[in-house]
């Protein structure tokens, strides 16, 4: 693999980063991020770089789990980037400041209404927070959108007592693809079954 030098001539600045970031996703794809975050940070160093570069930073310290840095790079990519508030209301709730992370979840609302991943992550964070609720609001207009997303909602069902539409709720995600709430699909019909 040719690695570029960083005495790259002024016109080939734009070459030069499209190279650091190549390599850079080739070694994230592989697991390597140590050495993908070396390429990207090589790009971001030459000049030429864009918010796009800031947020593949984000996903690769996100990757290595260092999520205070994560938080940083991704906020550099806000607003040219979407799915940046999103990955950093994760990291927020991943170090623990729930308000930041809720805060940067509502703006992505505000930006898409329609965000399955914002709907999902402040819905998770509402029940977490016992705002059952506000959870069942959030997690019922993703299922809505997407209806794997009934594995989630079913969780608020089974938090409220309502054992019968959590398992609406996970038939409904296990027949459109969510492998994973088949077990807890068994689970809510044995307690369903023990009532």
């Amino acid at each position: 693999m040719n690695v570029p030098s960083n005495d790259s001539s002024p016109g080939d600045e734009t070459k030069s980063v499209s190279r650091w970031e190549e390599m850079a996703q080739i070694e994230f794809e592989n697991g390597n991020f140590p050495v993908a975050e070396k390429y990207i940070r090589s790009a971001l160093r030459l000049g030429g770089a864009d918010a796009t570069n800031y947020y593949n930073l984000g996903q690769i310290l996100y990757e290595s789990g260092d999520y205070l840095g994560a938080i940083d790079a991704y906020g550099k990519s806000i607003p040219e980037v979407d799915e940046a508030l999103v990955n950093r209301g994760l990291c927020w709730e991943l170090v623990g400041d729930f308000e930041n992370a809720r805060t940067d979840y509502l703006a992505a609302l505000d930006i898409n209404s329609r965000n399955v991943d914002a709907l999902v992550n402040i819905g998770t964070l509402e029940l977490s927070e016992k705002n059952v609720g506000l959870a069942t609001n959030y997690l019922s207009r993703a299922a809505a959108l997407d209806p794997r997303c009934n594995w989630q909602l079913a969780d608020a069902y089974v938090e409220s007592g309502e054992l019968a539409l959590a398992a609406d709720a996970l038939e409904t995600a296990v027949a459109t693809g969510e492998q994973r709430a088949s077990i807890q699909l068994e689970e809510v019909r044995a307690k369903l079954r023990n009532l």
